[in-house]
């Protein structure tokens, strides 16, 4: 990779991989974090000044108050020295005032130049899933075993393009594939024992819901507390769950897919992922793998981005490819024969199925 190109409030391109993206972002996050403190210790001073500005001005009050009780000077100069006092410490505190002003300016402007965390910090226990536990089982004619997800194990789907991860997702989901999954895979069967969620590229969202009836419609026994809650560990605050869905960015809009799936009823234990970084900038991305270490399930995923995969902890990889061999002569079965093993034509079309 020769360049690295970011789009936030303008296009900025970084030269080298994405390793050298990080090491540049990270300098100039250290120097912005640098400037930050300096604005704050000036604007530390600039209070500290207007505070003994205050104290010398009510001092020369007094002083003067005393001076003409006690007639020192004819009443006309005292008048006079009044008028002059005051004229000169209102514009002493106005230009203080000013200052202080400009510091605070200052720090502001250094708080908003600080990239935005994008870190997610989620505890979802009700997703936890025992080590021991079977989660999923898939087998085909082209396997010389099932490929088996046991507790909490995060794998990651390969293959060329074309070649039915997405497809296959679609047929662990129960909802429709891109071409006729027994066509692409000869004999297969799967075994799924947990609840399942699906997350897609899309993100679908109905457009003219609000975030938070996007949230809680598919899931009405959901308090609007939790919602609320979830929605915040993800950066999205209260004030933003009634905007409409429709006017989300892809990774807002990623963030309150994910929100909806993860507060299903019942927790999902699997989560299907694909090709989740799409859509997502690099800070988004970072949110969803920060996210996801909250999640206590097994995953399937499928990525292209090697970087995004190994952050999700899917080390393992299954290759598609393996399903697509072609069935032994006289063998046209679509199922395999156990007990728990259901053909892929049997599996309910809706996002998340308790197995």
């Amino acid at each position: 990779m020769d360049a690295i190109v970011e789009m936030t409030d303008e296009l900025r391109v970084y030269g080298g991989g994405y390793s050298a993206y990080e090491e540049l972002v990270a300098a100039e996050e250290e120097a912005k974090r640098s400037r930050l403190t300096d604005a704050k210790k000036t604007l530390t001073i600039e209070k500290r000044q207007r505070i003994e500005l205050e104290t010398t001005l009510a001092r020369a009050d007094r002083k003067a108050a005393t001076d003409t009780a006690n007639k020192r000077r004819p009443k006309i100069v005292m008048n006079g020295l009044s008028d002059f006092a005051q004229k000169s410490a209102a514009k002493r505190r106005g230009d203080k005032a000013a200052d202080e002003a400009r510091a605070e300016a200052d720090v502001q402007r250094a708080k908003d130049a600080l990239r935005r965390d994008p870190s997610i910090t989620l505890h979802l226990p009700e997703t936890e899933v025992h080590a021991g536990k079977r989660v999923l089982e898939i087998d085909s004619a082209g396997l010389e075993r099932p490929w088996t997800i046991v507790g909490a194990e995060r794998i990651r789907l390969t293959g060329p393009n074309g070649a039915g991860k997405s497809s296959l997702l679609a047929a662990l989901r129960g909802g429709s594939a891109s071409a006729p999954v027994v066509e692409l895979f000869p004999g297969l069967s799967t075994a799924v024992h947990v609840p399942i969620a699906h997350l897609d590229q899309q993100y679908r969202l109905p457009e003219h819901s609000s975030v938070m009836d996007a949230v809680r419609d598919p899931n009405p026994g959901l308090e609007k507390h939790r919602v609320h809650e979830v929605l915040a560990a993800m950066g999205l605050r209260a004030g933003r769950t009634e905007q409409l869905c429709g006017t989300l960015s892809g990774g807002e809009r990623f963030r309150v897919a994910l929100a909806a799936a993860l507060l299903a009823d019942p927790a999902p234990q699997l989560l299907l992922l694909d090709e989740p970084g799409n859509n997502l900038d690099v800070a988004s991305q970072r949110a969803l793998a920060s996210a996801l270490e909250g999640f206590g399930g097994a995953m399937l995923l499928v990525t292209h981005d090697d970087r995004l995969g190994e952050e999700l902890g899917a080390v393992t990889e299954w290759d598609v490819r393996e399903l697509r061999e072609a069935p032994a002569e006289g063998d046209q079965s679509t199922t395999v024969s156990k007990g728990t093993d259901r053909a892929v034509s049997d599996l309910p079309a809706f996002g998340i199925m308790d197995g």
